[in-house]
This record gives C-alpha cells, structure tokens and sequence, in this order.
C-alpha cells in the first residue's frame, strides 16, 4: 500500500540546496522510482522488472514503476538511465547483453559502465541451456566436441544476440573446435530454423526451449551454470561434463547513475536486500525459471569490471571490436 509523504521545505535565504541533498536522507523516496527495462515488454527482463518492482515499493513504501526504453540492443535505455538525474528515482535493470557485453564489442558506446554507473544489486541469474535438434545424434558434450572435431566446420550454432555470439565463440576457443555461428536477429526466426532442422545447436534459456524440448524435436545436453536449473535436474552442467573453464549465465541487476547521493545508494541497497530475501520474490523468481542472487553491491561491482575485462579479451582475439 503506498503511503503519503509529506515534504517540508525550507528555504533559506542566498543558499541554493542541491538536488541531490533534497534527494537524500529519510525522504526518499520522495516521489515515483523508475526502473528502466532497457527492452520491449513481454520478455524475461521485463517480467524480472516488474517483479522486483512490485516488491522494491513494499519494501519502500512507495511507488515504483517499470518503463521500457528498448533499441539499440539495449544501449538505448542504458544511455538513457546514464544521463538521467543521480537522485535515485531512475535505476536501470541491466545484464550483461547491456552492461558489460556491448561495452566489450563498441567502444563508441556513450556510456561507460563502470564510469557511468553505481552497483545496487544482482537480482537475479539463469543459467543457459544448450540445446541440439534432436535429429543430431549427440546426448553429452564430450560427444559433441568430438563430433565438432572430426567434422570441423559443418555443425551450425544459432546467435541470436551478441551474448549468444560469445558463448559459442567462447566455447569453440577453450576446446579448439569449429562451429559455425549463424546471427539471426532474434530468437524466434532461430528457434523457428532450428526446430525445422536447418540449424544444429544453440544456447537458450529454459522459458524459451521448454515447448520444443516437450515437443521432442529439441534436446538438452548441458547446463552452463554453475547450478542445475529447475526443470533440467538431470541435465549435467558443463563443468560436471569436463569443461571446467565454461560458465555462461544470465543475469539482472539494478545499477544507478554514478553520482547518485551514497546514503540513496544505501537505502537501494538494503531495501534490495529485504526484496531477494522474500519468499515472495523467490517464488516468483522460480517462476520464471531465475533464481535469487546473494552477493555484496561490492562483488557486484567487481563481477561487472570482470566480465567487461574478459569479454573484451575474447571479442579482442576475435578481432570484432568496433
């Protein structure tokens, strides 16, 4: 239930208070928080957002409301939340597509994550599935990586982003293999092709392969997380199948524009807290096939300066920096 809040405002004379003073202390939040998706609604992002949304207001008392600002591949809305007031009132639910993926592949981006932003919180992670027609006579991973060896070259992998795009790459250069990667704009062409046969693999979430998998036409070999997923108890994950150096996961996170008042920050931050820590949250996580993450806004903030780092390596040894 949201409450009234009333602001009483001094005024003193010759002294001009900055915003981000009025911005701080016990009154915030002092009027809507916004919490930009920085992609359309209906998907996995948005539906995070909204969760956390509906949750962060109780947990405030007050009104907290999702905005999509989608395009650019999600640089748009990021820019946006970079740009906007350090008041607290516009956060951005970011992941790595946005936040430390694109950073790697653009340096003519206009933001900087680690410039730009201050770390709130990680919400949320999902591990990737990989997943193979099932016409494919591969079960394991081992399997597939000896079937890419001796057929270097002839098995197609389906990106549907540029995160899906790194995986593979990431994979092909760990294990020495030659996969080919066909980009589709999203993923609902390449899951289209794939369920049709004209493509052999790709990594996806659970949400997204569920009706192919139940159909029979897809199958899932591997997890790439660091946890078994809910509905794939019995799909090993890729370091229980011998490629240790292999975690690919997704994930949601709040970030704030840099300047934002550190006691707002604070406040974000154990509000944040409350929220991962609700069974409320946790239930409607598991929904949605995500699970809660448990980290300090310390190691959020040094997990995103590592991702950056070593995304840009890869995209570096690729040579596909632009």
């Amino acid at each position: 239930m949201t409450r009234r809040r009333d602001v009483l405002l001094v005024l003193v004379p010759g002294v001009l208070l900055p915003a981000s003073l009025l911005a701080s202390g016990k009154n915030y939040p002092d009027k809507p928080v916004r919490i930009v998706v920085a992609y359309p609604p209906g998907g996995q992002a948005d539906a995070v957002g909204r969760l956390v949304a509906k949750e962060l207001a109780e947990v405030l008392a007050g009104t907290v409301i999702v905005e999509n600002r989608p395009g650019g591949n999600a640089t748009i809305g990021t820019e946006f939340v970079a740009q906007a007031p350090a008041d607290g009132h516009t956060l951005l639910l970011g992941g790595a597509g946005n936040l430390t993926i694109a950073p790697a592949f653009d340096s003519q981006l206009r933001y900087d994550t680690m410039r730009d932003f201050v770390a709130i919180a990680r919400v949320a992670r999902v591990p990737q599935l990989l997943a193979v027609r099932a016409g494919l006579p591969i079960t394991t991973v081992p399997q597939l990586l000896d079937y890419a060896r001796k057929n270097p070259g002839k098995l197609t992998f389906a990106s549907t982003a540029a995160a899906n795009e790194l995986a593979i790459e990431s994979l092909k250069a760990a294990e020495g293999i030659d996969i080919l990667s066909v980009p589709y704009k999203g993923t609902s062409q390449a899951m289209l092709d794939l369920v049709a046969g004209r493509l052999d693999l790709t990594f996806a979430d659970a949400a997204s392969l569920a009706p192919h998998v139940r159909s029979g036409v897809l199958r899932v070999i591997a997890n790439a997380g660091t946890f078994r997923a809910r509905d794939y108890r019995d799909v090993p994950t890729m370091i229980e199948q011998g490629v240790p150096s292999f975690v690919w996961e997704s994930w949601q996170g709040l970030v704030a524009p840099r300047a934002t008042p550190a006691d707002v920050v604070a406040t974000l931050q154990q509000a944040l807290g409350k929220v991962v820590a609700s069974a409320e949250y946790r239930d409607g996580l598991e929904r949605l096939g995500f699970v809660p993450v448990d980290e300090s806004p310390d190691r959020f903030s040094a997990a995103l300066q590592e991702e950056i780092e070593r995304h840009r390596a890869l995209v570096k040894r690729l040579g596909k920096a632009r």
